[in-house]
């Protein structure tokens, strides 16, 4: 871990296309700003942390039930994906994709 000491107005540059401002600090609260690119994700640590517990959890909470359900679901879905429909009905034609 890198540790520095910045002065409000300083930044830090990170690769390419991210800069880090310090923007204020009160107390024991620091404000920054972030400069990156649309295509860099940027989230608080705890966000990420607290969506990555809640997609164990549910991961965890997968039943059988569930399981058995998505098998099901595939083989409706597929033969349409296919061309024909489980009772024997072709899908509709002539309806493309935007």
């Amino acid at each position: 871990m890198l540790v520095l000491t910045r002065k409000i107005g300083d930044g830090l540059l990170i690769g390419e296309g991210v800069t880090v401002t310090i923007l204020s600090v009160e107390g024991d609260r620091v404000k920054v700003g972030i400069e990156a690119p649309r295509e860099i994700r940027v989230l608080r640590r705890e966000l990420a942390d607290a969506v990555k517990a809640q997609n164990l959890a549910a991961a965890r909470n997968t039943t059988e039930s569930d399981l058995n359900s998505l098998t099901t679901l595939k083989k409706l879905l597929v033969p349409a994906v296919n061309g024909s429909t489980s009772d024997g009905v072709n899908p509709p034609t002539g309806v493309s994709d935007p």
